[in-house]
């Protein structure tokens, strides 16, 4: 089944052109492979550039002019004063808001606390008329809520 190759002369260049050949393909699938290896590590880099420059928020600093780099930080800082200002008043507006809020349930509390809540009355009168201490600790307390409210209510 195995044939016997012949040692002759044009056997053995035949063997030497075989080897070359395969020599050459292997070193041309190489080095396109290292090619191959570089330009992904270079696209890779570009994509990751890409990516912050993305992702990084763009502020227009004004009209579209060619200026020095002292007016262009010039104009950075303005535009971080700027901003700073429209932060600083949304949150006096979010302060104004909650003191709002707050002095609407405080409001609200105050208009149903006269007020009887529905329901079955329960016998507590009892309780109040046997304990006359309870009935101290509670005007006090109730003294120092309305403490409380009256603070709460002065600007």
């Amino acid at each position: 089944m195995i044939k016997h190759v012949p040692s002759d002369e044009a056997s053995s260049q035949r063997k030497k052109r075989l080897q070359q050949k395969v020599s050459n393909a292997a070193q041309t699938f190489l080095a396109k492979n290292a090619l191959l290896r570089d330009q992904n590590k270079s696209l890779t880099k570009f994509n990751d550039e890409g990516k912050a420059r993305r992702s990084a928020k763009s502020a227009i600093l004004g009209k579209a002019k060619v200026i020095r780099w002292e007016d262009l930080e010039k104009a950075q800082a303005e535009h971080a004063v700027k901003e700073a200002m429209k932060a600083k008043k949304e949150a006096k507006k979010a302060a104004k808001g909650a003191k709002r809020v707050a002095c609407a349930a405080l409001r609200a509390k105050k208009a149903t606390a006269g007020k009887q809540k529905r329901g079955r009355k329960q016998k507590s009168n009892t309780i109040w008329a046997n304990a006359p201490e309870l009935k101290t600790k509670v005007a006090r307390i109730s003294e120092a809520r309305a403490k409380e409210d009256e603070v709460m209510l002065e600007p």
